[in-house]
């Protein structure tokens, strides 16, 4: 028996080449700000608009999230990146975030600037309608080709590594023990670029 899969939800992962040395070592070195109380486990930049600092890597993540726009989204209007900011889990810390998604974006991307093996994955949850009824059962242990039987996808990470996916989609970082290295990461929010949709047919946005 073999099922027709149906309303995918589409991750796309990238490895771009190495940005230069001083991007990389100035993005290390970015001013961050504790989150919550003084032993949150992570760190975020208090640049929220942190790639427009750093133009190579700006223009490559343009240029894939052109691609996404263009491939995944069949959509020849442009994409602009709205906020972008870091997010660091110093050594000693449980590399951790709660499950969350991006309101007022139609895609976003997290760009991993240090990301050495052994760090946490990003975890992907599936999208639950609250008018869908949920139930849970005893598998029989088969399920490592039924994909749509998981609560939620792991990602491999890694240092280079970009991944785009649609705002909506939750995820989080699941981590429960204390990390010896730094996880950091570079997320963004992304909208279209100027007015889109379609006047004569009533559903233009400006």
């Amino acid at each position: 028996m073999k099922p027709t899969l149906i309303f995918g939800t589409p991750v796309v992962e990238v490895d771009i080449p190495e940005i230069p040395q001083e991007e990389h070592d100035a993005l290390l070195n970015e001013q961050f700000v504790l989150q919550g109380m003084p032993d949150a486990n992570y760190q975020r930049t208090e640049d929220t608009y942190i790639l427009n600092k750093y133009p190579i890597l700006n223009k490559w993540i343009n240029e894939k999230l052109s691609e996404y726009g263009k491939e995944i989204m069949a959509c020849d209007h442009p994409l602009r990146i709205t906020q972008s900011w870091c997010i660091r889990h110093k050594p000693g810390k449980v590399q951790r975030l709660f499950a969350h998604y991006h309101a007022n974006s139609i895609v976003s991307g997290v760009y991993y600037v240090a990301a050495p093996p052994g760090t946490e994955n990003i975890r992907y949850h599936r999208p639950k309608d609250s008018g869908t009824l949920t139930l849970t059962w005893e598998t029989n242990g088969q399920t490592a080709d039924k994909p749509w039987l998981y609560d939620f996808t792991e990602f491999t990470v890694k240092t280079g590594r970009l991944v785009l996916y649609p705002s909506h989609l939750s995820h989080s970082v699941d981590g429960i023990i204390p990390m010896q290295t730094t996880r950091q990461s570079l997320a963004f929010n992304v909208w279209f670029d100027g007015p889109f949709g379609n006047a004569e047919k009533l559903f233009e946005l400006k």
